[in-house]
């Protein structure tokens, strides 16, 4: 995956941390920094847009060879954005857990993850505090991808 991100929020070693959270659950699945520009990568963008609509605290485009498709289609690549918002911007330690929470679902979404109905789940829609996917989110990206 490659990385931008607000250095006023947060560190890159800190929002790596996050992100790598999908490792070790698949031995399909291992997300690696890098500063490539390649098309068939994960790019987070993290902090850097702010949404017309405040409620949204994030959402993944999909790319396949640097063209934009739908979430049902073949994919090689996405881009995660967590924004910018009154819920995220890093005025407390509360903000700044809904943003790391936001990043980690929006990583799950690139790994073709959907949304889960539990809402103990890093996947489930506006999540604010799980930052570790749990069993359930660990079953869904073994199913996607394989043990």
């Amino acid at each position: 995956y490659r990385l931008e991100y607000d250095s006023n929020f947060a560190s890159a070693s800190t929002i790596k941390g996050y992100i790598q959270r999908w490792n070790g659950i698949s031995n399909k699945v291992s997300l690696s920094y890098t500063t490539s520009t390649a098309n068939n990568q994960i790019s987070v963008n993290y902090m850097k847009v702010v949404p017309s609509n405040d409620s949204i605290l994030g959402i993944t485009h999909y790319y396949y060879n640097g063209n934009a498709v739908n979430n049902s289609s073949t994919r090689n690549g996405a881009v995660c954005y967590v924004y910018k918002t009154s819920h995220t911007t890093p005025s407390t330690s509360s903000a700044r857990v809904v943003a790391y929470a936001t990043c980690v679902h929006e990583v799950g979404h690139a790994l073709s993850l959907k949304h889960s109905s539990n809402k103990q789940d890093v996947m489930r829609q506006g999540n604010r505090t799980v930052t570790t996917p749990t069993n359930n989110d660990k079953s869904f990206l073994i199913m996607k991808w394989g043990n």
